[in-house]
Formats: structure tokens, C-alpha cells, sequence
């Protein structure tokens, strides 16, 4: 490729641990706002997946002998690697797609989503892109970034990770080295900017030890659209003249409130059903409640959000709350404790209700005065909720994206 072409291109490579999932979702998002810049290419590294022209898959392909030798290393090492510090191998191979990238391409966004649990040595990764100064935004859809390994901690009352994560209450013994490594690096980067998924990820990241960089805040997303919304959802013979509340999990602990919702089961009326979508559960101590398998059938779940009468979130943990954002775009109301984002996913009192915080009672109040006053109007449940969906999203992308090209900080 000839100068001339070079300089007219910018290009955007994100790199995630899969291109499915919410994480996934806002990365697709993200790339087709950059789609609307001109003479900009974009570019995904993930783990697995379909590679194309512009969609690498690092492990998609491994030899018997690479996978040997990274177990025979492993023995000899006793090593077992911390979330984030693994085995170089990937690393190295991605860190070769960049530089084969930004070779061609006057001006290169590096975008970094979720890559925790995605086999890349992060600090290689870090290191590398500290170096040649690329452009780099990354998305927060959670806490691993700024803490020394956990995804969330507010549900415990954790404040470690504003310090040094030291006597880690999960137990991490290496959380206050990886906490240091990890935020040096961070704030070697000169060009990075952080987008926070909600109002209250920002604030947290204000007490985080990345300094200096600025934060814009880009709810997250979700691809769900309303679909059949006049063909019912079979809940089965229990769900006959019953109110349906519905709660939507990959799965099911004390993060996510379980044992509110067994309290919510024992408590409600009995012409209200329970039902628990996705994840694993024992319901053996649950009354007038039933659990469907999870599904990615989006056009299902759809329908399982439309044919309910209230969707709760009894979660203790959440950078936003996708499930809520995704029952209000199909016109479900909602009922949450409102912890961490989540309070930010509905209007209190015009497209849901806040209830306090591991207040069964209150929560079952606010749903009996949704279901008996109808007090909430469908047509501002939905307004509410397409504030999350991808369009929206992507739009904000585009100006973020265009605002660092803008600034032109070309590669080395």
C-alpha cells in the first residue's frame, strides 16, 4: 500500500473475549459507529469465533504442540495463571495483528473491551500498546479494570481497591501486586480515554488510581428488539390467572439477590407467579415459582420480557443492568433495588420504581402498585427503554471516535 493511501486511512481495532454477549453487543455497536466515519476500517481480535477479512480469531487454531507445551509449562512451573497473566503465546500473536494493522493505516484507535478470561497476558498487551502510544479508548463494563482482579465488590462494601487491595476479601493474594502492575500501565498510556457504562461506574472510576484520563459515560446496550409482541409466551398450566414477575440471570447467587427473590416467593400473593430465566437454581425452598432454561433465541426472550406483568432485579451488583434496560424496550415495567447502574436503567416512577435496598416488603408494595393501579404507561416504558439499544449507542461512538481522530495522533 502507497503513502498516499495510508495517510487517508484511520482504522479501529477492538479487541474483546468474544464477539457475543453483552460485551459483545456494545463492541458491535462501537464498530458501526466507526463505520460512518469516513475512510475508516474497523477491525475485531477476539478469542474464537468466524475469522473474516476484518475479524481476527487468536486461538481459534491451536497445534497439538503449543497446547503441549503450554501444559508441560505449566506442570513444571506449578503455574497457574492469575486472570490477566497468562501464557504469552496469544499475547504475541495479537500484538502481530496490531502492528500488521497499524502499518497500513495513517491514524489507529485501539479499543479494548473485556479481556479478562480471554487468555491474553493483559500486562504484555498494556505494556506493548503503552510503548508505541496508540490511540486507545476502553470501555469499563466492569470492574476488573481498576481493582486488583475482582468484577465487583460494592456488594460486599469493599473499598480496598481505592488503596492497594490488600487482605482482598475474595481471598486474592496477588490482588495488591496486579492492582500496581496493571494501574502504572494504565496510566502510562498518554492517549487513553475511558468510557464508563453508567454515571456510577464514573464516579467509581474517580476513585480509582488511573489518573488523569478522561471518562465519558456510554450506557451499554443491548441487540433485543420487540419482536411478536402479539404472540404470547407459553409459562405453562402454573402461570393460568397469574400475574407473571420475571427475572433474568446467567446465573443465580447472592450477588444477584437470589435469596430476595426466595423471600419475594414466600411473601407474594398467591395469583402471582415467579419465574427465573436462566443460570442454574434449586427452587426446592421457593413457593408459586418456576425456572426456564436460558436462551439465545433473542426473538424467545423477547417474547418472555413482553409476557411478563413486572420485571425485578434483586441484584446487589451492577454496572448497569442490561436485563432491565432489555424488559423496558419490550415494554415491561420494572422494580429494582437500584444498586451500583442500575438505578440509572429506569425513570422512578414513569418506567419503573426504585425500591429500597433488601426491602422484600417494599419491593412487593411497589409491584402490587403496578399490577393493581396500572399506574405506569406502556409508551414510557418503551421511550425509556430504547435509550439503551444499539442505534443510540453507536451514534455516541461515532463522536467519540471521531473526536480522537480529530486530534490526530498518528502511528509511529
Amino acid at each position: 500500500m502507497n503513502n498516499k493511501t495510508k495517510l487517508n486511512k484511520k482504522a479501529v481495532i477492538a479487541i474483546n473475549l468474544s464477539d457475543r454477549g453483552s460485551s459483545g453487543t456494545i463492541m458491535d455497536a462501537a464498530l458501526s459507529g466507526a463505520t460512518t466515519i469516513k475512510d475508516t476500517d474497523i477491525y475485531k481480535i477476539v478469542p474464537q469465533g468466524k475469522a473474516s477479512s476484518n475479524t481476527y480469531c487468536f486461538a481459534n487454531k491451536e497445534s497439538k504442540l503449543s497446547f503441549l507445551l503450554k501444559n508441560v509449562y505449566y506442570k513444571i512451573k506449578t503455574y497457574k495463571p492469575v486472570d490477566g497473566t497468562y501464557f504469552n503465546f496469544y499475547s504475541k500473536k495479537v500484538i502481530r495483528i496490531i502492528k500488521k494493522i497499524a502499518r497500513v493505516h495513517e491514524t489507529t484507535v485501539i479499543h479494548i473491551h473485556n479481556i479478562h478470561h480471554s487468555q491474553l497476558n493483559v500486562f504484555k498487551l498494556l505494556a506493548f500498546i503503552a510503548k508505541q502510544q496508540y490511540n486507545v479508548v476502553i470501555t469499563v463494563h466492569d470492574a476488573w479494570l481498576y481493582t486488583g482482579g475482582c468484577y465487583c465488590y460494592d456488594h460486599v462494601g469493599c473499598t480496598g481497591w481505592q488503596h492497594s487491595c490488600e487482605n482482598c476479601q475474595y481471598g486474592h493474594k496477588q490482588a495488591t501486586k496486579y492492582l500496581y502492575k496493571k494501574i502504572n500501565l494504565l496510566n502510562k498510556i498518554d492517549n487513553l480515554h475511558l468510557v464508563a457504562v453508567s454515571n456510577w461506574v464514573k464516579r467509581e472510576l474517580g476513585f480509582s488510581k488511573i489518573k488523569n484520563k478522561p471518562v465519558e459515560v456510554i450506557y451499554g446496550c443491548t441487540d433485543i428488539e420487540l419482536k411478536g409482541k402479539n404472540e404470547k409466551y407459553d409459562f405453562g398450566i402454573d402461570s393460568i390467572n397469574k400475574k407473571i414477575l420475571l427475572s433474568v440471570s446467567d446465573y443465580w447467587n447472592d450477588w444477584k439477590g437470589i435469596k430476595y427473590l426466595q423471600e419475594l416467593s414466600s411473601k407474594m400473593p398467591d395469583n402471582y407467579l415467579l419465574v427465573l430465566v436462566g443460570g442454574n437454581v434449586d427452587l426446592s425452598n421457593f413457593k408459586n415459582s418456576i425456572h426456564i432454561n436460558q436462551t439465545n433465541n433473542r426473538t424467545e426472550l423477547a417474547r418472555i420480557y413482553s409476557s411478563a406483568d413486572v420485571y425485578i432485579s434483586t441484584s446487589q451488583t451492577e454496572t448497569l443492568g442490561l436485563s432491565c434496560c432489555e424488559a423496558q424496550i419490550c415494554g415491561c415495567p420494572v422494580v429494582t433495588f437500584g444498586n451500583g447502574g442500575s438505578k440509572e436503567t429506569i425513570e422512578n416512577g414513569v418506567s419503573g420504581y426504585i425500591a429500597k435496598n433488601k426491602d422484600v416488603n417494599d419491593m412487593l408494595l411497589l409491584i402490587k402498585h403496578i399490577l393493581d393501579l396500572n399506574s405506569l404507561k406502556k409508551e414510557n416504558i418503551l421511550s425509556n427503554g430504547n435509550k439503551f439499544n444499539k442505534q443510540n449507542c453507536s451514534q455516541k461512538y461515532a463522536v467519540l471516535y471521531k473526536k480522537i481522530f480529530e486530534s490526530q495522533t498518528p502511528n509511529k
